[in-house]
């Protein structure tokens, strides 16, 4: 009897003093960070962090899986709980105004079951990342008290035997100690960001990403394979300036390239031309992209304009960042601008309009822009932008109008079909033309204006094709 008393009072004391010792390495951590007052910027550059870091850049500091359960694609239920790498959860157990730790969903199901049935269970993974204005003063002030981890590369589970890396789910990862000399250049391989993308010919265009082409992760149940893609540049996306000038003869070439209707797989051709040869099966999305591949190399245009449609909505359903990705990595790499609208099909798979629209804003060489009046809503319509061709003293020489044209009719019974571009689109159009392109273009009786948008305009609608 003695024993047993003593030994549970051995064991109350050490949790009592692993509590105590807890409770106070967070008081100390927590006051620490209180009493001290910096600048961000200031301390940044006291430190030697590259000066092309910003302090809302990030770095990703764990990861996280989820379950779900749904039933006939309405209902949703998400366990409150995930499974994570770091059982330090820096998004609850950092209580502080001062560090901003959030977690990004990836809201791309794993098991690809959803196609398949109608009630089921998904697999979500998640990540963590904290941004460097909080980070920094973290390591600087409070590296005694607490250990923060990030990481180099992420690897499928399945090659683990090849890399020094710990195996979280279906993935690899390897860790790294965060100090201040590993985040201060910008040269520096730390994971920022990671997603998945699916099918086998999936490809990711941005230079600063890599995919893990090699190695599937392997859920089971989904019929097409899912590749982790990471980015391990702390820089972030950057605004872009992007000059469209004429050739040395005078010339400015585009390539329109409009209803791609792209979708994740390699899909099913429709309507054939020209037909494949006898015994060779047709896979539809390849087919374009050695299509539009062939059409830039021998045009080599100065711009690309996508009008609309390059997402396949019922194709798409579940990534249309993969079909995205696609459509457009043949010109973002060949380093070619390229402009973009929408089409009626874009936004019915996984991402709306606006997601999307965020999602093109920031991939490389692109000319695309929201307007000041772009709504989540979508009633002004998402993308209403202008670019001009100058020549090498800043005069215009082209006009470029972009404008969203909607989808469907929101009045079926007065006006069926297509929807149309909106009276308040045109009038912003003509306050931009009065305030900023008038004085310019009507000095200039050879300036070309074009317009385009996906869904032709009413007055054509009885015209007859020739």
């Amino acid at each position: 009897m003695f024993t047993y008393l003593f030994i549970t009072v051995v064991l109350a004391i050490t949790v009592h003093h692993y509590v105590v010792k807890s409770w106070i390495k967070e008081h100390q951590f927590q006051q620490q960070l209180l009493t001290e007052e910096y600048d961000i910027d200031s301390l940044l550059t006291e430190h030697g962090i590259d000066p092309d870091i910003r302090a809302d850049d990030h770095i990703m500091v764990n990861v996280g899986v989820r379950e779900c359960y749904y039933a006939f694609n309405v209902f949703q239920w998400c366990s409150g709980t995930q499974k994570l790498y770091n059982d330090n959860d820096y998004t609850k157990n950092i209580n502080h105004e001062r560090i901003k730790c959030k977690r990004i969903n990836i809201n791309k199901d794993l098991t690809g079951s959803r196609a398949k049935s109608w009630i089921g269970k998904s697999l979500f993974y998640s990540y963590d990342v904290m941004e460097i204005s909080s980070l920094v003063p973290l390591l600087i002030y409070s590296k005694d008290l607490i250990s923060l981890k990030g990481f180099r590369s992420i690897y499928a589970s399945q090659d683990k035997s090849e890399h020094s890396c710990v195996k979280f789910d279906e993935l690899c990862l390897e860790p790294v100690d965060l100090t201040i000399d590993v985040i201060k250049s910008r040269e520096s391989k730390i994971i920022t960001d990671f997603t998945v993308l699916f099918g086998d010919d999936c490809v990711d265009p941005r230079p600063d990403w890599t995919l893990l082409k090699d190695s599937p992760i392997n859920h089971g149940s989904s019929s097409l394979k899912s590749y982790v893609t990471y980015k391990n540049q702390i820089l972030s996306d950057r605004d872009q300036t992007i000059e469209l000038h004429p050739d040395s003869n005078g010339k400015f070439k585009i390539v329109q390239l409009a209803d791609l209707h792209m979708g994740v797989g390699k899909g099913k051709c429709i309507d054939e031309y020209p037909p494949s040869p006898d015994g060779v099966k047709c896979e539809a999305d390849p087919k374009t992209i050695k299509f539009i591949n062939k059409v830039l190399d021998i045009e080599n245009p100065q711009m690309v304009v996508f009008t609309g449609d390059q997402v396949m909505g019922d194709k798409s359903l579940q990534d249309s960042e993969t079909t995205l990705l696609k459509a457009l990595s043949p010109v973002i790499e060949r380093g070619i601008p390229w402009a973009l609208t929408w089409g009626n099909h874009d936004d019915e798979g996984s991402l709306s309009r606006w997601q999307l629209s965020e999602l093109v804003s920031k991939l490389p060489f692109t000319l695309f822009e929201f307007s000041e009046f772009d709504t989540h809503d979508n009633i002004f319509g998402v993308g209403n932008y202008f670019k001009q061709v100058k020549d090498d003293q800043g005069k215009p020489l082209i006009t470029f109008y972009f404008l969203d044209s909607h989808k469907y009719s929101k009045a079926a019974k007065i006006s069926p079909g297509y929807d149309w571009i909106k009276e308040k689109q045109w009038e912003y159009f003509k306050q931009i033309y009065e305030d900023r392109l008038k004085t310019d273009i009507e000095k200039d009786p050879n300036h070309l204006s074009m317009a385009f948008f996906h869904i032709p305009l009413p007055e054509y609608l009885n015209q007859q094709s020739k």
